[in-house]
Formats: C-alpha cells, sequence, structure tokens
C-alpha cells in the first residue's frame, strides 16, 4: 500500500446503494447472510478499478473513488462501475465532483469538501443515477487527452444535460441542470438501450417493492411514504431513460408501469 498522502485538489466520485437499509433488516430478520454474498461480487469488481485510480473506499452503503492526477481514468472507472452495479441491479446514485481532500491511506483519515459536495450532490439525487458536478465538468475543460483534446470533449457524449431531480428536506420537486451520464452508455451502440438493461431496471423495481411490503417494523404509513418514495425515485428515472433512449421496447415498459402502479 503506498504511504503517499494526498492533500489538495483531487477528483471525488462518491456512490451510495439505494434502500440499503432495508436490505440489511431484511437479511437480519431472516438470519441469512444473502446480503454478504450479493456483495461480495460487488466489492471484488469495485476492487478492479484500483489501478485505474488512487483508491476506492467501501463502507456500509457508500463507495468513494478518488485520484489526484488520472482524469479520463475516473471518470471512466466511475461510469464502469455505474454500469456494472446497474446490470448487477443495485440501483446507485453517484457524483463525480473535484475539489479538496485529505486522504492518508495508512492511518485511513479522509476528508475535504471535495468529498463532502460529492456525498450531498449524490445523496440529494432524486432518482438512480449519476451527474458530475459543475466543479467536475469544469476541470475536465481545462484537461487534456494524450490527443491533446479537453477531457470534455472526449466523454461529453456520455452525458446529457439534464434537469436532475433533488429530494432536499422534504421538498421533491427541485432541480439542478448538471451532466447526467447515459446509464448502460458503454454497454450498447450510442443512442439506444439494450432490452436487457432495461428489463434489469424494472427488476431493480421489483425487488424495491418486495423489500417495501416484507420490511420489519415498518407501520403502514411507514409502507405508503416508501412507496410515494420509490415510485418518485423510480418514475424519474424512466423519464431520463426515455429522453436519452427513445427507443425503449414498449412491451418493456408497460411492464415497468404496471410495476409502478401495483
Amino acid at each position: 500500500m503506498s504511504e503517499i498522502i494526498i492533500n489538495g485538489d483531487c477528483w471525488v466520485a462518491y456512490f451510495d446503494i439505494l434502500g440499503f437499509k432495508r436490505k440489511v433488516q431484511i437479511a437480519e430478520q431472516s438470519q441469512s447472510n444473502w446480503i454478504l454474498k450479493e456483495y461480495e461480487e460487488v466489492l471484488n469488481k469495485a476492487g478492479l478499478f484500483r489501478p485505474c485510480v488512487d483508491d476506492v473506499l467501501w463502507f456500509s452503503d457508500s463507495f468513494v473513488f478518488y485520484s489526484e492526477n488520472s482524469t479520463e481514468s475516473i471518470v471512466v472507472a466511475a461510469e464502469w462501475f455505474f454500469d456494472f452495479m446497474f446490470r448487477a441491479k443495485i440501483a446507485l446514485r453517484g457524483c463525480l465532483n473535484y475539489g479538496r481532500f485529505y486522504a492518508d491511506r495508512v492511518k485511513r483519515i479522509y476528508y475535504g469538501t471535495g468529498l463532502i459536495e460529492a456525498y450531498e450532490l449524490a445523496e440529494s439525487q432524486d432518482w438512480i443515477g449519476f451527474v458530475l458536478s459543475e466543479k467536475a465538468q469544469n476541470r475536465m475543460s481545462e484537461c487534456r487527452t494524450k490527443t491533446n483534446r479537453t477531457c470534455w470533449d472526449a466523454c461529453k457524449s456520455h452525458y446529457i444535460e439534464y434537469d436532475v431531480p433533488l429530494s432536499t428536506k422534504g421538498a421533491y420537486h427541485n432541480k439542478r441542470r448538471l451532466p447526467a451520464y447515459k446509464i448502460c452508455f458503454h454497454s450498447g451502440e450510442p443512442e439506444s438501450m439494450r432490452s436487457d438493461d432495461y428489463f434489469r431496471f424494472v427488476l431493480m423495481l421489483d425487488s424495491s417493492r418486495y423489500e417495501i411490503e416484507h420490511g420489519p417494523g415498518l407501520s403502514e404509513q411507514d409502507r405508503a411514504e416508501l412507496r410515494a418514495g420509490v415510485r418518485r425515485k423510480y418514475e424519474n428515472t424512466d423519464r431520463f431513460l426515455s429522453k436519452v433512449y427513445p427507443e425503449i421496447d414498449q412491451n418493456l415498459h408497460n411492464q415497468f408501469r404496471d410495476s409502478l402502479y401495483y
């Protein structure tokens, strides 16, 4: 393990797993270790990205990638990690930011506004999605690739400027225009989404519904509020997918709508 300490401007990608609390509660109630088996694959996959960045951190439902200099590498690593999780039917929301960050891997000390801003923007998103902060986009516009293109020019086809839905302090109609990643961009043809990728999205919704209905210790009011929150997040995500990939199979889309309004 490198003993180099980072203390300055740095790329920080933060990811949060949606619905993790309910998964843990159900696993503990059933006295099963299925959740560990499910996430062992995720952790192994996250570890594969370590050569692309300075380090990958994981704690409970949160993942952090950070890199002091490798702009292209962390962008691609974050995108591929998000796509892998999506195909594994694990709902994420994430943000790539650029800002001050302190990292001491030996002492396991990590802090800085770069991390805080990435965390806040990721956690406030009211959907399944991955975005670039304004600071990240600005920095990508300044950095150059080996072919002398800006990093933003090299990557901008992976994103669409979008009014990202945010939920902060009980408000669910806030929006912020940001570059939003075209989910599963790397797994199909440009401007198209494979049917099996969209079907995974439908299965994610079904899984969330099951966790709400079978989660322990929930009152009917709790369940109603969770249903409304899940429905809103998935509707927001489906609206985005329909804009980015208008050729989504209509039968699958109808199946999603049926699951959404069960």
